[in-house]
């Protein structure tokens, strides 16, 4: 068996934080692992959670058929569900406090002083975002419908801090999901496209091109495709192999970064022409 250590995933906090929870509908849902959470979902921020971070558990049930003359014919699926368990550190996080009693139950005074009711109101249906990374790995986790289903025995004593222990129920959301599950691995690099197009006629000079911070030599205005190539690959933001230009000479060139990045370009040095220059597109 070939063993890859790059497809390990250890847990860590992202900076962002690590669970939200909200009203169902209150917020647009994020639709990938790495794209920065609306405000308002950022301000329901539950703060730190235990070491154990959190679960997320599938659970699938099935029946077996069994068949004349023994034996099982055929196995099916009875029941699906879906659970969440993290444990909350921060007791007086006022996010944690409403999670735990519901928002009409926690009074808050001023900013030194709540009033908190127990009572045996049924928690309502919340959505929930919780993300962890792993170096540039990135994972997130969009619950549309879930509800706290159980708390468990909170301590207060002299020995550690009093942790709120919690299991929600997942139920489908509004695409049939019960989660859905994002993830994001930014070491792996997405081609780019670009189109380089010399505008303005130019009958003379050159143009330079950039990626990721570094500019190429000067490139003559009527270069063949292969000249733009290997001005390209020059850059170690770019590297040999990893640029396929294709184009008549002079442009306009269809440009291909296999490792990515962004072109951009520089048309100060052309000559002759109306107003020559550089477009990317």
């Amino acid at each position: 068996m070939a063993v890859n250590v790059k497809n390990a995933f250890i847990a860590k906090p992202m900076d962002a934080g690590t669970a939200f929870s909200f009203a169902p509908g209150a917020y647009p849902l994020p639709t990938d692992a790495t794209t920065a959470l609306a405000a308002g979902i950022l301000d329901t921020d539950h703060g730190a959670v235990d070491e154990n971070g959190f679960s997320v558990a599938p659970t699938r049930n099935s029946a077996k058929i069994p068949m004349f003359g023994g034996g099982t014919f055929v196995s099916t699926q009875t029941e699906y569900e879906e659970q969440v368990k993290i444990t909350f550190l921060e007791d007086d996080n006022i996010n944690v406090l409403k999670t735990v009693f519901g928002d009409a139950n926690v009074i808050v005074e001023s900013a030194a002083k709540k009033t908190i009711y127990h009572t045996d109101d049924e928690l309502p249906l919340m959505t929930w975002i919780i993300q962890a990374e792993y170096g540039q790995k990135s994972k997130r986790y969009v619950v549309e419908f879930a509800r706290v289903v159980e708390v468990a025995e909170a301590k207060s004593d002299h020995k550690a801090p009093t942790q709120w222990e919690l299991t929600l129920d997942v139920f489908q959301g509004s695409t049939g999901k019960y989660v859905i599950e994002y993830r994001e691995d930014e070491s792996v690099a997405v081609p780019s496209s670009a189109t380089v197009t010399i505008t303005g006629t130019p009958t003379g000079g050159d143009f330079t091109l950039s990626v990721g911070g570094q500019t190429t030599a000067p490139i003559v205005y009527n270069a063949a495709a292969t000249a733009v190539k290997s001005a390209l690959e020059a850059l170690s933001t770019v590297g040999a192999g990893n640029a396929t230009v294709t184009g008549s000479t002079g442009g306009p060139y269809s440009v291909t970064l296999a490792n990515g990045g962004t072109v951009t370009g520089n048309g100060s040095g052309l000559t002759g022409g109306t107003t020559p220059g550089v477009t990317i597109s």
